[in-house]
C-alpha cells in the first residue's frame, strides 16, 4: 500500500508541476515578484528525487535533529 501511495503522490506532483509551468512565466523575470506555494512543491520533489527519501525525514534529519529541536 505504501508503494502505491508514493507512486500516486509522485504522479500528483508531476501533474501539478506540469500545470504550474504549462503557460510559461507570467512576467519577465526580475520585473516583479509574486509569492507562490508551488515553489515548495517543486523543492519537495527535487529533495525527494535527489535523496530517495521523504522530504519530512530529510528535514528532520538534516535540520531539526542537528539543532536539537523537537519535532511535534
Amino acid at each position: 500500500y505504501e508503494a502505491l501511495y508514493e507512486m500516486e503522490q509522485r504522479a500528483a506532483t508531476l501533474r501539478f508541476t506540469e500545470k504550474l509551468f504549462a503557460d510559461g512565466p507570467e512576467f519577465t523575470p526580475g520585473s516583479r515578484e509574486q509569492y507562490s506555494n508551488g515553489s515548495y512543491i517543486v523543492a519537495q520533489a527535487i529533495v525527494e528525487r535527489i535523496t530517495g527519501r521523504n522530504v519530512q525525514d530529510v528535514i528532520r534529519d538534516v535540520v531539526f535533529t542537528p539543532a536539537r529541536a523537537s519535532v511535534g
